[in-house]
C-alpha cells in the first residue's frame, strides 16, 4: 500500500466497513508499519487489502481484511488470506488471532477453511454519560507504572501481554491506565485512546468497579463527546450488564486464533 492508494482505498474501505472506518491518520499509520497490503490488478482498480501485525512474540493479528463486493466470490478473500499466512511463517509467527463480526457467516467460513477456530467473545458498546450511576471512593485510575507492566500482562495476557503492551507504549497517540482498588490492587485496566474516544481493550475483574473506572476516565475525554466506546473480551458478565442500562452495542465479534506449522 501506498499514499496514492488513499483515494481507492478510501472507497473500499467505506464500502467494506461503513460503520468503522479508517481515517486518514489512521491510514498514515498503517503505511509507516510493517504489514499493509492491497491486492489490485495489473493497473487497475484497488480490489481488496490486509492490515496484518507482528506483536515480536511468536504471534500474530489480522486486524483487516477487505474485498471489493463486486470482486467478492472469486478466490480474492484465499489470495489474501494465503498471502498473510505465508508473510507471518517468514517471522516464524505461529500464533494468529483475529475478530470478526459474530453475523458474517461467509468470513466465519473464510477463516475456517484456513484452520481459524474460535476461541471466545468480543463485545463493543457505547457507554453513554447519561447512564452513569454514583461513583464511589472504593476504586480509582491511574496512569500505567513502569514497574506494573508485567503485571498486567501476567493479570491480562491474552489482550494485554507484554508484547503488546510494549507497542502502545512506544504510541503518543493513546495511554494506558489502570484501576485500583483502597489496597492498591489492580482490578482493571484499559487501553485508553482520547480521540476515539475509548478503550480496546477495557478490562475488569470487579463489575462494581464500572462506574469509577469511566468516571475517572470521563475528563480525559473531549467535551464534545457524551459518550466513551468499551470494547472487551470473555466478559459476558459485564456484556449483561451494559445491556441492562441500554448501552448501544455497535457490534459483537468472535475471537478466532490459528496455530500455524512450520
Amino acid at each position: 500500500m501506498s499514499k496514492d492508494d488513499w483515494p481507492s482505498f478510501e472507497i473500499l474501505d467505506q464500502e467494506t466497513f461503513p460503520d468503522d472506518r479508517v481515517t486518514r491518520k489512521y491510514f498514515d499509520l498503517y503505511l509507516a508499519s510493517n504489514g499493509f497490503f492491497a491486492l489490485e490488478s495489473d493497473n487497475g482498480p484497488l480490489l481488496g487489502y490486509v492490515k496484518i501485525t507482528d506483536l515480536k512474540d511468536g504471534t500474530g493479528f489480522m486486524s483487516r481484511i477487505a474485498v471489493a463486493k463486486a470482486q467478492q466470490r472469486q478466490g480474492l478473500g484465499s489470495k489474501l488470506m494465503e498471502y498473510c499466512l505465508q508473510w507471518f511463517r517468514t517471522r516464524n509467527i505461529r500464533q494468529v488471532d483475529l475478530n470478526t463480526q459474530d453475523f458474517n457467516k461467509s468470513a466465519q467460513r473464510l477463516y475456517e477453511k484456513f484452520g481459524f477456530n474460535r476461541i471466545g467473545t468480543m463485545w463493543h458498546y457505547f457507554f453513554s454519560f447519561k447512564v452513569l450511576h454514583s461513583t464511589s471512593t472504593r476504586y480509582r485510575i491511574q496512569i500505567l507504572q513502569p514497574k506494573e507492566i508485567d503485571l498486567i500482562s501476567q493479570l491480562f495476557p491474552e489482550t494485554m501481554g507484554l508484547s503488546r503492551l510494549q507497542l502502545w507504549l512506544e504510541r503518543d497517540d493513546l495511554d494506558i491506565y489502570t484501576l485500583k482498588n483502597r489496597k492498591g490492587n489492580i482490578v482493571g485496566a484499559c487501553r485508553f485512546t482520547p480521540s476515539f474516544p475509548g478503550c480496546n481493550p477495557f478490562e475488569l475483574k470487579r463489575l462494581d468497579g464500572l462506574d469509577d473506572f469511566v468516571a475517572g476516565l470521563r475528563p480525559l475525554i473531549p467535551k464534545e463527546f457524551d459518550y466513551i466506546r468499551l470494547t472487551f473480551t470473555n466478559n459476558p458478565k459485564l456484556a449483561s450488564t451494559l445491556e441492562k442500562r441500554r448501552c448501544k452495542l455497535h457490534h459483537r465479534l468472535y475471537w478466532m486464533r490459528l496455530r500455524l506449522e512450520g
